[in-house]
């Protein structure tokens, strides 16, 4: 049986379609590099001045719940209560805001990375001979410590008024650990120590004679120190303030800490798609109505507390 033919009008339309098709293809093909940019820049346009998205609710709306709020008007204005004292404390004043505190922290990282070029075969140096001179004093102590050990343990064993005093020591240790003077109690400890061993001077002395005193640290170098300490507390102020900031916007928003949390993704996931002119879904109509109300404001902020918050 033969296959069945399409009739003559559907064969006309199929074929002025393939025509069409082929003239378009040619016709591209043709087009130089300029004329692609413009044909490029008119598509970009008619994209541009596409129709937003419609403020209608899509999809289902989420369970609400004890954490979960519907975002009617009030909601909406506990989360710009929230947004506003968390920019406030990111943003700041002086030397306090997170990007001032960011500003100062690389400021220190850049010296620091300066100081280590500058000073690498000066560190280099330093390492080596620091670490021969500490390896000598190191053995030379304690050949002196070994030679001393069984004179100081019989004086500990064989002299009354010495037991007599370490006696008295340990109880008054005991009585300004009982009241929390730790300086008191370091200071006893170093007293008993040096009543003791009461050679460590010339322990230090021979160690001196034998391999020299330890090396000074060059100023280059605790200057690095320093820098690397400021920056690190500057990133605990960072985190801190940041920490201070999300603490302080569910407060000041009357939400729990739970439900602002929630609410503000929530926000975030709107205000984003409105942005890029996407579809938004998983809002209830009454919160897209809130929501569009005060979609500027709330963009505004959200883009504050990202700038601000940039680490």
């Amino acid at each position: 049986m033969p296959a069945p033919t399409a009739s003559l009008g559907t064969r006309r339309v199929i074929r002025r379609r393939v025509i069409v098709l082929t003239a378009a293809a040619a016709l591209a093909a043709w087009m130089p590099a300029t004329s692609h940019a413009q044909f490029g820049k008119l598509v970009k346009k008619a994209t541009d001045k596409a129709a937003p998205a419609s403020n209608k609710a899509t999809g289902p709306a989420p369970t609400f719940d004890d954490n979960t709020i519907e975002l009617g008007p009030e909601q909406v204005d506990k989360v710009i209560s929230g947004l506003t004292a968390e920019r406030r404390i990111l943003v700041g004043s002086g030397q306090d805001g997170v990007q001032a505190l960011v500003k100062r922290r690389d400021a220190a990282s850049t010296q620091v990375s300066e100081i280590d070029k500058t000073h690498d075969k000066d560190d280099q140096t330093y390492q080596k001979t620091s670490s021969q001179v500490e390896s000598c004093r190191s053995e030379a102590i304690s050949a002196s410590q070994s030679a001393h050990q069984k004179d100081a343990q019989a004086k500990a064993m064989s002299d009354p008024a010495f037991q007599q005093k370490y006696m008295q020591a340990a109880q008054a240790m005991a009585a300004a650990n009982a009241r929390g003077d730790t300086a008191a109690v370091r200071k006893m400890q170093l007293q008993l120590a040096q009543s003791v061993y009461p050679y460590a001077k010339d322990d230090t002395a021979a160690a001196d004679a034998k391999c020299g005193k330890p090396v000074v640290e060059p100023a280059w170098r605790t200057q690095r120190d320093a820098l690397i300490k400021l920056q690190n507390a500057l990133t605990d102020s960072i985190r801190a303030t940041q920490d201070a900031a999300a603490t302080t916007g569910a407060k000041t928003s009357g939400l729990t800490a739970t439900q602002y949390a929630t609410a503000r993704e929530r926000v975030e996931t709107y205000v984003g798609r409105k942005k890029v002119n996407q579809s938004i879904s998983g809002f209830s109509q009454k919160e897209m109505d809130a929501l569009g109300a005060k979609a500027s404001d709330l963009q505004q902020l959200l883009d504050d507390i990202s700038k601000a918050n940039l680490t």
